[in-house]
């Protein structure tokens, strides 16, 4: 299920000059998202998969491909997000392209951080992503 443009969207893309699979995506937290209702209804909070489906679509906009998560190493969930006290985040990714088992393969270190505050922290992602062909 996309989530972009229901759950979130995106307001801005600054992908890294050095490196074009490398950027940082200024996303807002659509509170009227039905997911909020449910968990948990009076004192929302983003869901710890509605995150990671998140970061992945917004990989999958860097890279220009599709993917499905094949490996996750390490998913921290550090600080609670929710759409009324941090409506603007910051995700950080980075992807790298690889061949694994004749296959290409993007390893993905992402983060999310509250915009108006950079020290505090949501998740910390790696892993690997393969495209769908």
């Amino acid at each position: 299920m996309k989530l972009q443009d229901t759950y979130f969207k995106i307001d801005n893309i600054n992908v890294s000059a050095e490196n074009q699979l490398q950027a940082q995506f200024e996303v807002t937290l659509l509170e009227d998202h039905p997911v909020y209702q449910g968990h948990f209804p009076g004192e929302p909070v983003s869901p710890g998969v509605c995150s990671l489906q998140m970061v992945k679509e917004c990989a999958q906009i860097l890279a220009g491909k599709e993917f499905f998560i094949g490996y996750v190493k390490q998913y921290k969930l550090l600080s609670v997000m929710t759409p009324q006290k941090n409506p603007k985040i910051i995700i950080g990714i980075q992807l790298t392209e690889e061949e694994k088992e004749e296959k290409k393969i993007y390893k993905i270190k992402a983060s999310a951080t509250d915009a108006a505050n950079s020290e505090t922290k949501f998740l910390d992602l790696s892993g690997e992503l393969t495209p769908i062909s």
